[in-house]
């Protein structure tokens, strides 16, 4: 998890190159953003949220990798705002932590790969920069920790 010290300390040390003008968009999906609207959604916790926040997704295994259901590195999402919420929620009850949800609006760099096995899931193989992804709300049905 990133601390408030390391990410004043990382805005103080970037370079112009580094450095970029906000959008309203980055922070609510209902805000205009020159990255398009939200196609694709993310659930985490609250754990990983805070440097999602700060970094912006990056490829990862999968958690849920077993002998038999194997899934490649990547960053995965939905077109079901529900079942991002669902997952943040599957996995906040495995970490004792609130679920998380990001959208991914369609201007990312990446173009995803559909799912072979579950219609409206992607995988991104490349990062997503914050500037293509904002908070969501999670569905009001949706239990958190």
């Amino acid at each position: 998890m990133v601390n408030p010290f390391d990410q004043a300390w990382a805005v103080l040390k970037m370079t112009v190159e580094e450095s970029r003008q906000t959008e309203l968009g980055e922070y609510h999906p209902d805000f205009p953003s020159s990255y398009g609207p939200v196609n694709y959604y993310h659930g985490t916790t609250v754990g990983p949220a805070s440097r999602i926040n700060f970094e912006g997704l990056k490829p990862a295994e999968p958690w849920y990798n077993t002998q038999f259901d194997k899934h490649p590195k990547g960053i995965y999402g939905t077109d079901d705002l529900e079942e991002a919420g669902d997952y943040a929620s599957m996995r906040g009850r495995d970490r004792n932590q609130s679920g998380r949800v990001f959208g991914i609006r369609g201007g990312a760099p990446e173009i995803p790969t559909p799912s072979e096995t579950m219609e409206g899931n992607v995988r991104f193989n490349e990062e997503i920069p914050r500037q293509y992804i904002t908070p969501m709300p999670i569905p009001l049905n949706q239990k958190t920790v």
